[in-house]
């Protein structure tokens, strides 16, 4: 065989051996892409938005993709982001623990609880891994409160160290812009179960939000539960009786605003009640004030003998019922 004939020869080989190598990698980037779309491959109509709430007193964040939520202690923040109630191709599950000492909430994809923190269920699905489609959800650690944080921005809040990404989900503004299935009532704010009527709050925000929607005035008790006398009396004269729970309970919605001097209350509920007392300047306790859902004071008042029925006509008079 010549020359030229084997260096023919070498450059057909070569030629193959390209043409090969060059449609072998263009299937195997054909098969990844198709596996990547296939291993995220997003089901908008069974995609449930996962509600953020926060506890102010105990401290703590709470995830659900229920908008029936009953604790009143909680505010809700919104949605932080979309996943699944039931398993679907690609997605993992991920658990909520729970810490009997810590009282707070630990959600994590690892089956195997940590230190200290017990399994209560399967919370929601996620993805296991990120595409276009998808977002981390990263994972913070408050020291000072002893509880975990998940949220989709990188840069949390003062006190948080980072833990790295937990799992993947779909964003809101992701889920708005390709969804057919976005809706106001998917999106809209929970509606709490609370009932609410007769019973003191101590969250003045929250019985604000309360009276609002049902459109009723507050009376504010700003008292000294363990020390002012008169506080006692108007409690036990008044707010236990029957004529004055029956009252409350259709008419008015009630805060307890306390200032304690033996027991020690929750900083934020004693930071509320100090900013509380000075907003509507008070001066002496017992103080009853009546606003309306708005904030805005209708009436002071305070102790008076005669009574729980004698006390709910002075009420009545006020509020002009």
């Amino acid at each position: 065989m010549g020359n030229n004939q084997l260096i023919t020869r070498n450059l057909q080989v070569k030629n193959i051996f390209s043409y090969v190598y060059l449609n072998v990698n263009r299937l195997l980037i054909i098969y990844l892409f198709l596996g990547h779309l296939l291993a995220n491959n997003i089901n908008y109509s069974k995609l449930v938005p996962i509600h953020r709430y926060y506890d102010p007193i105990k401290r703590y964040h709470y995830y659900s993709h229920s908008q029936f939520f009953s604790n009143k202690d909680f505010k809700y923040q919104g949605i932080e982001f979309f996943a699944y109630k039931e398993k679907l191709a690609a997605t993992i599950p991920v658990y909520r623990y729970t810490h009997s000492k810590l009282n707070t909430h630990f959600y994590s994809t690892n089956p195997v609880p940590e230190k200290g923190y017990k399994k209560q269920e399967i919370s929601f699905y996620a993805y296991k891994e990120q595409s276009s489609e998808v977002q981390p959800i990263y994972r913070f650690y408050n020291t000072r409160d002893n509880e975990h944080y998940y949220t989709r921005e990188k840069n949390p809040e003062k006190n948080y160290k980072p833990q790295g990404v937990e799992f993947y989900a779909i964003s809101p503004d992701f889920f708005k812009r390709n969804s057919t299935n976005y809706t106001k009532d998917l999106i809209k704010r929970p509606t709490f179960k609370i009932d609410n009527r007769g019973k003191w709050n101590t969250d003045y925000d929250l019985a604000l939000s309360i009276a609002k929607k049902e459109e009723k005035p507050l009376l504010l008790n700003f008292t000294g539960s363990d020390w002012c006398g008169w506080g006692i009396r108007l409690k036990d004269e008044v707010f236990d009786k029957v004529a004055f729970k029956e009252f409350s309970q259709n008419n008015l919605i009630l805060v307890e605003l306390d200032f304690p001097k033996r027991k020690e209350l929750p900083k934020a509920i004693k930071n509320q009640n100090n900013q509380l007392n000075r907003k509507y300047g008070i001066t002496g306790f017992p103080t009853i004030v009546l606003i309306d859902s708005y904030g805005k004071t209708i009436q002071k008042t305070g102790y008076l003998r005669g009574g729980a029925e004698s006390y709910v006509n002075h009420l009545k008079s006020i509020l002009n019922l």
